[in-house]
Parts: structure tokens; sequence; C-alpha cells
């Protein structure tokens, strides 16, 4: 089923799809790393109004699925996901950085067959999917 999001002066479906990585590609977000990562990027997209953020940590990267409001340019949502992922790495002191290219997509009407060869495509880990 399709949400449809309203504001005062907008009215819209869908939302963000963000996915970042660090360079070279070694497996920092795990365990604390991980932990405190999400818990900045949940900061991160509240302090921007999202609605329905969902976050998932692959270990060499990270997806963000949110919808936040129009009043807010996508670079906005961007800056936010990776200003998090750049303090949790200096504040762990990795070596890693983030990859200065990213993938920003639309998030409406998401299939997982559809994400997963968009990010095979792109040289991402593809997602597993929650029924199977």
């Amino acid at each position: 089923m399709r949400k449809l999001y309203k504001s005062s002066h907008s009215v819209s479906m869908g939302g963000w799809h963000f996915i970042q990585r660090v360079v070279p590609r070694n497996n920092v977000f795990t365990g604390d790393v991980a932990a405190r990562l999400e818990l900045f990027l949940t900061e991160s997209m509240k302090s921007l109004e999202a609605e329905d953020t969902t976050i998932k940590i692959c270990g060499d990267h990270f997806h963000v699925f949110s919808h936040i409001r129009g009043r807010y340019a996508p670079i906005t949502f961007i800056n936010a996901a990776r200003l998090a992922a750049n303090y949790v790495l200096q504040e762990s002191e990795i070596k890693e950085k983030l990859d200065e290219e990213y993938l920003l997509t639309g998030a409406y009407d998401l299939d997982v067959s559809c994400v997963n060869r968009d990010l095979k495509n792109s040289c991402f880990t593809p997602l597993t999917s929650a029924s199977g």
C-alpha cells in the first residue's frame, strides 16, 4: 500500500533511498560503530522531521530510506547522513573515509528486486529480502 504524505503546502508519495559506502571497502560499520552510526543517522533524520525512516547498515556501506518534507532539498538529506557517518568514523578513529560517490534515488513504490539490480550495477552489496 502506498502512503500519501500531506503537509500544509504539499502532498507527495514515496521518499528517498540513500546509500553511502567507505573507501577502501572494509567492514568498518560493525558492532559499536554500527550502533553509533544508527543512533546518529536516526537523530539526523529526526532533525529534518523525516518520516518512516529505515536504516540498514551493511559493514562497508549503509542505506537510509526516509521521507522528508518538501521544505528540505534532497542535498539536505544527503548532507545530514554524510555528516553523521563522518562524525562516527572520526570519533571511532577509523582510517576509512566516505566515498565521494553515493547513490540517491526516489523510493516511490520500491521493489527489492529492482533495488538489488541497481545496487549490483553500482557495485554495492544487494539487500536481503525480509520475505525470502
